[in-house]
């Protein structure tokens, strides 16, 4: 399979806007004990946040494609300060954080998310960054492996726990 990796362009915008909203709508689904939600505003509210988190830190946006077709993305940032608190308890860093991946599900276990965390690990290490934070949900077993095979390990651990 030819998959090609290039940079956003603004004609993407629709296709990242759709597939940040399935990515949440997927993790929704997955939930064992249905705590994530979306309720209206969603996606106005958090999209923002991820476009302003790459406009105001130096960030990349890449699109993987088939055939000429977006078939996912993945978007990154620099966050180069730390804060007085943050530098207590860990060594000074130029961290880089991959805030979103998303491919369409029919695409999946093809290697192309491996893909698109190398290109945007080369982004920032061409920032200079010295390591890279990515989370997931635990029940997300698929990022999980994802992310281990190519050389990630958990970091912290959140526990919840259903009462009512």
């Amino acid at each position: 399979m030819d998959i090609d990796i290039r940079e956003y362009t603004e004609k993407d915008l629709l296709f990242v806007k759709s597939s940040f909203e399935n990515l949440h709508d997927y993790v929704v689904s997955i939930d064992p004990i249905k705590r994530i939600r979306k309720m209206p505003g969603y996606l106005e509210v958090f999209f923002e946040k991820f476009v302003n988190n790459i406009k105001n830190n130096q960030g990349k946006i890449y699109i993987s494609e088939f055939e000429g077709k977006p078939i996912g993305f993945i978007g990154g940032f620099v966050a180069d300060k730390q804060s007085t608190e943050n530098l207590l308890e860990v060594v000074p860093s130029k961290l880089g954080i991959i805030s979103d991946i998303y491919l369409i599900p029919e695409y999946r276990g093809k290697k192309i998310g491996e893909k698109l965390m190398k290109r945007m690990e080369e982004y920032l290490i061409s920032n200079n960054c010295d390591a890279i934070w990515v989370d997931t949900n635990s029940f997300n077993k698929p990022a999980l492996r994802l992310y281990k095979s190519i050389g990630f390990s958990e970091r912290e651990i959140g526990l919840m726990k259903k009462i009512k």
